[in-house]
């Protein structure tokens, strides 16, 4: 049966939202700038707890519009590296 879909635990984040929480905490969101052609950003989604957003993400991109982490061209996990 596998495990559900990362978007049915978490929320669609701005990537406003989501770079706010990762700047809240004194670390910085980096994103791909170089994406095969016709790749845009589709989706970025994160947990909730509490109403305080999480720095565990998903980020997708699609060249159709497709925003699920299954089935988009491309999903990212994201999570900080303080070794960094």
């Amino acid at each position: 049966m596998g495990f559900p879909p990362f978007e049915r635990m978490a929320v669609k984040l701005t990537l406003e939202e989501a770079s706010m929480a990762w700047v809240k905490r004194e670390y910085r969101l980096y994103l791909p700038t170089w994406l095969p052609i016709g790749y845009n950003l589709t989706a970025i989604y994160g947990t909730k707890h509490d109403g305080e957003i999480g720095l565990f993400m998903m980020v997708t991109y699609s060249d159709d519009g497709d925003d699920s982490t299954p089935s988009a061209e491309l999903s990212i996990e994201i999570s900080p590296a303080p070794w960094i």
